[in-house]
């Protein structure tokens, strides 16, 4: 639990770095590509070892980590711009519902168990989803239908990188806790965001600069631990129906924290109900 408490905590800190990104007039594309090389250059230091070699491309778990890095480097710079437009309590709730995808799948296609409490859990972690993204008609006003679309992907993003996160662990298909797996994995999305941000730089439409290379540096080592320590977690036995409905709505829980001392953002009474139901929501899904 104590290894799921601190990926919570460096998941909801992510968010925050987003929010600093805007106070900073940060570019978002350059940051996020920097991002990513510094993410597998953590993973390099923390393993000893730079784990690339010829025999990458034949492991069982390359393909996946192919996938999860176009994945990764599309969310992400939505989720950024969703932090921005919307707040970070709105943009991880968008992020943190796909709870439902490796939860439901874990329940039905691999025979977790599952008990009333943990059931009434998590449509008690959908309710309060609900009820913390609840915009009164000033904010609705102030963000264009159109920018919504921001989270909406964010959403299906994760819940492609939720649920192959999931099908890999269940499945066998990287060694327990295997850094060399969430490494290459960093590496992969930093070299698919170097092919469009140098395309985007010929074009005029980006440039790298100190501001850019200072945030990306910020946000790969927490979002370095924050993959990690999922497949941590995961790797340890714990069900995928319990880790990422408490992981998820707990990120959420500790975001509308940060963005009310930090921000300011307010909460209101539905908001902070809310709150209140998402951590009954996690002790259920817990002991359920």
């Amino acid at each position: 639990m104590i290894l799921l408490l601190l990926c919570i905590i460096v998941n909801a800190f992510i968010g925050v770095i987003f929010k600093y990104f805007e106070r900073f007039e940060v570019d978002v594309f350059p940051a996020i590509v920097v991002n990513y090389f510094v993410c597998a250059l953590t993973g390099s230091i923390f393993l000893g070892e730079i784990p690339f070699d010829s025999s990458t491309l034949s492991q069982s778990w390359f393909p996946y980590a192919l996938l999860l890095s176009g994945t990764f480097i599309g969310t992400f710079v939505l989720m950024a711009l969703t932090v921005q437009g919307f707040g970070i309590v709105v943009a991880t709730i968008f992020q943190k519902m796909s709870l439902l995808a490796p939860a439901i799948i874990g329940i039905i296609a691999y025979q977790e168990p599952v008990g009333w409490l943990k059931v009434v859990g998590i449509l008690i972690a959908i309710v309060s989803i609900f009820a913390i993204t609840k915009t009164d008609q000033n904010e609705a006003e102030k963000n264009q239908y159109s920018k919504w679309i921001f989270p909406v992907v964010v959403f299906f993003g994760s819940c492609i990188i939720d649920t192959l996160l999931y099908y890999i662990n269940v499945n066998n298909i990287v060694d327990s806790g295997d850094i060399r797996f969430v490494i290459t994995l960093f590496f992969l999305a930093g070299i698919i965001g170097l092919f469009f941000l140098i395309f985007k730089i010929i074009r005029g439409q980006a440039r790298i600069n100190q501001k850019s290379i200072i945030a990306g540096i910020s946000l790969g080592v927490p979002n370095f631990f924050s993959i990690y320590l999922l497949v941590l977690v995961l790797s340890k036995g714990m069900d995928g129906s319990v880790v990422f409905p408490i992981n998820n709505v707990g990120i959420l829980a500790f975001s509308a924290i940060f963005g009310l001392i930090l921000f300011n953002e307010k909460l209101g009474k539905v908001k902070s109900a809310g709150l209140l139901m998402a951590i009954a929501a996690i002790m259920m899904i817990a002991y359920g």
